[in-house]
């Protein structure tokens, strides 16, 4: 692995080993299986990622991704 993955690697390591619904086993045999192309990596993300999801869209963010004016 070269330098950058090996810090991505990492980090998600760690991100999925402080969760604490996620267990140690779980998480490197589900990491395992997304970097052999076994899963798309879906249940890792949610275990990431999920608790900010929950959090709301900042105001100037959501300015931002609403749709663009229908051109005239």
């Amino acid at each position: 692995m070269d330098g950058g993955t090996g810090i991505a690697l990492r980090w998600v390591r760690d991100m999925l080993n402080r969760a604490p619904a996620v267990g140690r086993e779980w998480s490197s045999r589900e990491l395992d299986r997304f970097l052999t192309g076994d899963s798309d990596g879906d249940k890792l993300l949610h275990a990431i990622y999920d608790e900010g999801l929950e959090e709301p869209v900042p105001p100037r963010l959501a300015v931002l991704m609403k749709d663009p004016p229908p051109e005239s």
